[in-house]
């Protein structure tokens, strides 16, 4: 069963549906909720970038270059994933966790 077929049968009880981003099933955290909104996706944005760039590396025309197809990824994602809205439906993508953030600070 896929991460769709799972979350419609999850959500049926509610009646309610998530977008999701196909491509990026292995990057899909859980779902995230507002008041008065229903449910949303919710992905990892480094692992959405890791997606990519092996699909970037996986193309006929590229060199080996890893910060290549890495540069090619995040240009990829910023523009057409995370810049694109399609309504209060669309999936919310984590970029920075509490580790992450903590780990940072003072630096």
């Amino acid at each position: 069963m896929n991460l769709h077929d799972k979350l419609t049968e999850y959500l049926e009880p509610s009646e309610e549906s998530v977008m999701l981003y196909d491509e990026y099933e292995d990057a899909f955290i859980g779902l995230g909720y507002k008041q008065f909104r229903g449910p949303v996706a919710v992905y990892d944005a480094s692992k959405c970038i890791d997606i990519l760039t092996e699909q970037f590396k996986e193309d006929p025309d590229y060199d080996g270059d890893e910060m290549d197809a890495l540069e090619m990824a995040v240009e990829y994602f910023d523009y057409n994933t995370m810049g694109a809205w399609y309504g209060e439906d669309t999936p919310v993508f984590v970029t920075a966790t509490l580790e992450e953030i903590e780990n940072n600070v003072g630096e």
